[in-house]
């Protein structure tokens, strides 16, 4: 049998609201069931990242606040550092404070991993998803 453990998290009002309000849409018993099938997204997303090896072809989605100030700029840097498999990028104005950008990504899984990893790691980034598959 599981053993459950009692943990408690901060959240901005807004992104509770929105948790709640995909609780009945969804039909989820609790906020706390919620959270564990987030949480296991979470990690088997980050499991299949870090196992990706050898060559790979993709796309990079991230989405970030660009009123934290100097996001845009720290994004751009990362790319340029990681230019080595950045083929192309689209940057598109989401609404007033949210922009998303698609990276086309094509090389070797170790850089690919770094630069999300530094780009996921910026106060602002909301999300960032990745699609690969081996070339």
């Amino acid at each position: 049998m599981t053993k459950f453990v009692r943990a408690s998290l901060t959240l901005p009002q807004e992104l509770l609201d929105e948790l709640d309000n995909l609780i009945e849409l969804e039909g989820y018993v609790s906020r706390s069931e919620a959270v564990r099938d987030a949480v296991h997204d979470f990690i088997a997303e980050h499991k299949w990242r870090s196992d990706l090896k050898g060559k790979q072809l993709g796309v990079a989605v991230i989405v970030y606040d660009h009123e934290i100030k100097g996001i845009g700029d720290k994004i751009t840097d990362i790319q340029h550092h990681s230019k080595a498999v950045v083929g192309s990028v689209q940057h598109w104005h989401l609404d007033e404070r949210n922009c998303m950008e698609t990276i086309m990504i094509s090389g070797q899984a170790e850089v690919i991993k770094d630069l999300l990893n530094r780009i996921e790691s910026l106060r602002g980034v909301k999300h960032v998803k990745l699609v690969t598959f081996k070339k």
